[in-house]
């Protein structure tokens, strides 16, 4: 896996005319152009089938309405083994969990995502922006949400999608994948950002939030694959902008995906599992004070 910046390096040169000329807002435009755009209840038709949803105790989602948490993955596709145990964790502190995955129901399988998804070819945070909104509504649909109770995590490309989704001023501003939508944006409690991606392309970069989430992201200082700095950068610009509710956990030496301890290869190496132990520990202490 090539770090992020040299994987995007198709995209920011098919764009750099536009980004040197004409600002990095007029190429996220072009961008949100190029996807093909479903209504909600096709982008439905095409994902749900595919979600994950694991419930807290029988107790927990009788007393309801509980607290909703929406797992988006990394670029590469769902494990839903790796995935599984961060929900194992939501659960317990009373969360109803939609692990989506955005890869599969679109035809990438593990070779392509690695080739497309992961490259910046195709599916940008912007575009699966869109699975966020599907994920929310068949919670809302199918369960008793506590509308004030909701969370939002994201690893690597996933985090990407969930800042991306937090840039967006719904329904005007909808995300890339999108027709229509008229349902607005619920507010979003907290997010943890798992190794973000914050660089060209990104909305954040440019917009800003339009919520003010509590905020819990992990970031290793020797990733190979994003630059932690931006997103230290992007940080700092919405605390200026009032988030001064961002916690930054940075380890030190930790490459990209740390936590993963389902890495092949010579990635397998990236697993530190004592790291992986304290992200744990921080993801739980984090998602049971969101759910007060």
């Amino acid at each position: 896996m090539k770090k992020y910046l040299i994987g995007l390096l198709v995209l920011v040169l098919l764009l750099g005319g536009l980004i040197v000329f004409r600002g990095e807002a007029i190429a996220l435009s072009y961008m949100a152009s190029k996807p093909e755009k479903r209504t909600v209840a096709e982008l439905s038709d095409l994902l749900v089938e595919h979600m994950s949803v694991r419930e807290p105790s029988a107790e927990v989602l009788a007393a309801g309405p509980v607290p909703l948490l929406v797992q988006m993955h990394g670029c590469g596709g769902l494990n839903l083994e790796r995935h599984g145990e961060y929900a194992d964790i939501a659960n317990e502190a009373g969360f109803l969990v939609v692990i989506v995955s955005s890869n599969a129901p679109r035809g990438f399988d593990r070779d392509s995502s690695l080739a497309e998804v992961c490259r910046g070819k195709a599916l940008l945070g912007q575009e699966r922006a869109g699975d966020i909104v599907v994920a929310l509504e068949h919670a809302f649909a199918n369960y008793e949400i506590d509308r004030e109770r909701i969370v939002l995590a994201g690893w690597s490309h996933g985090a990407w999608s969930v800042m991306d989704y937090l840039s967006l001023d719904m329904p005007e501003q909808l995300p890339a994948s999108l027709s229509e939508y008229d349902g607005g944006k619920p507010e979003i409690k907290a997010s943890v950002l798992f190794y973000p991606y914050c660089g060209i392309g990104a909305r954040t970069r440019v917009y800003g939030w339009t919520q003010r989430p509590d905020t819990l992201a992990l970031m290793g200082d020797a990733d190979s694959v994003v630059n932690f700095e931006e997103c230290q950068a992007v940080f700092a610009d919405l605390e200026q902008d009032g988030a001064s509710n961002i916690r930054q956990k940075i380890y030190e030496g930790a490459e990209h995906g740390f936590d993963n301890a389902y890495f092949g290869g010579p990635m397998a190496e990236w697993y530190n599992p004592d790291y992986a132990a304290d992200a744990k520990a921080e993801y739980e202490a984090f998602l049971r004070a969101a759910a007060r």
